[in-house]
């Protein structure tokens, strides 16, 4: 509640005196100029007035009607020309109007609050150790002079224009579906890989280089031919499969011829290697024929005629040894071809020849 007068603030009291019921109770005097203040009663105190405040607002023992009943108030007046300046270490809030001209000093050791409108000058000086807030705003010329230990608020309004620059980042995400026979379909993937150029493919360490280098660039007929014309002298390590398919095969051809006008049985046979007739190097040719009936024999082992030099044998077999009717038999040629003894079986009967 602040009472407005003529005068400034001090000790010299208000120019107003009040008396009787307006102001008070009965009997309730106060009395200006004197440094006596006798009240018998201050009912006439408001109820929502702050414990800070004194009446009038401003005056100190001596000259209020009521003191305040608690530190840390403030009281302003603001009149003719005034200049404000502060130094804050933080902010300062000023919101309000004012009508006229006023001067606000003031001492806070808590708070320091001002609210206050004026259409001409004013000026605020303020020392505070807590905060200072102010609010207010000015149509004519104001400065403010503050020396503030904790925070200075202020609020007002600027009106100006900005530009933003930003660049900004995401991340984004693909989902799809690949449906037949599409650009990404299982199938146009397999065709597109089967269909690239072997020499786009052929970077160092790639499956590309190594298809490449397996395939030679060949068709299968000339891998085939490659294969069959490759000289066998340079594919026959031990326990290989080329050692195995370039072993020598030897077989043989035997005849049995039944000569019952000269009572005689005769036995030819030829030695062959690789599909080929031996002309040379056969050497200890034998024959035994073995009946099947029982294992007897028919002939023990013998030893077989070379004809005329030809490297074809014969055995001629006469008497006992000739085969009878209606049984089997079986002769076991043997030879020496090419320092390993080679063995061949015939299985044969008079009926059959």
């Amino acid at each position: 509640m602040l009472i407005e007068s003529k005068g400034r603030h001090g000790q010299g009291g208000p120019s107003l005196c009040l008396s009787g019921g307006p102001v008070g109770n009965a009997g309730a005097s106060i009395q200006d100029g004197s440094s006596m203040l006798q009240v018998s009663r201050l009912r006439w105190r408001s109820v929502g007035m702050l414990p800070q405040s004194s009446q009038p607002e401003g005056y100190r023992e001596g000259g209020a009607w009521s003191l305040a009943s608690a530190a840390g108030g403030l009281a302003a007046h603001t009149e003719g020309t005034s200049a404000s300046s502060a130094t804050a270490a933080g902010g300062k809030n000023a919101e309000g109007s004012s009508a006229g001209a006023s001067t606000t000093t003031a001492t806070g050791s808590l708070i320091a609050s001002s609210t206050g409108s004026s259409t001409g000058s004013s000026t605020t000086t303020a020392t505070a150790f807590a905060a200072a807030q102010g609010a207010g705003s000015s149509a004519g010329v104001s400065t403010a002079t503050a020396s503030i230990g904790a925070k200075a608020d202020l609020i007002g309004t600027a009106v100006g224009a900005s530009t933003t620059t930003a660049t900004m980042t995401a991340i984004g995400h693909l989902a799809g579906e690949a449906t037949p026979f599409t650009e990404l379909s299982p199938q146009s993937l397999a065709t597109a890989v089967w269909s690239a150029l072997a020499a786009d493919n052929a970077e160092p360490g790639t499956m590309g280089e190594l298809l490449n280098g397996a395939g030679g660039g060949s068709s299968p007929g000339a891998v085939a031919d490659a294969v069959w014309d490759e000289l066998t002298a340079g594919h026959a390590g031990a326990g290989t499969f080329a050692a195995l398919v370039q072993q020598d095969v030897y077989t043989a051809k035997a005849r049995f011829i039944d000569d019952d006008l000269a009572t005689t049985d005769r036995y030819v046979i030829s030695w062959h290697k690789n599909g080929s007739v031996v002309t040379s190097g056969v050497t200890s040719p034998t024959i035994r024929v073995v009946k099947v009936s029982d294992g007897t024999d028919l002939i023990a082992t013998s030893t077989m005629v070379e004809i005329s030099g030809l490297s074809r044998f014969r055995y001629d077999a006469v008497g006992a040894a000739r085969v009878a009717s209606g049984s089997s038999y079986l002769a076991i040629f043997s030879a020496t071809i090419d320092g390993v003894v080679r063995s061949w079986d015939y299985v044969f009967g008079r009926d059959s020849g």
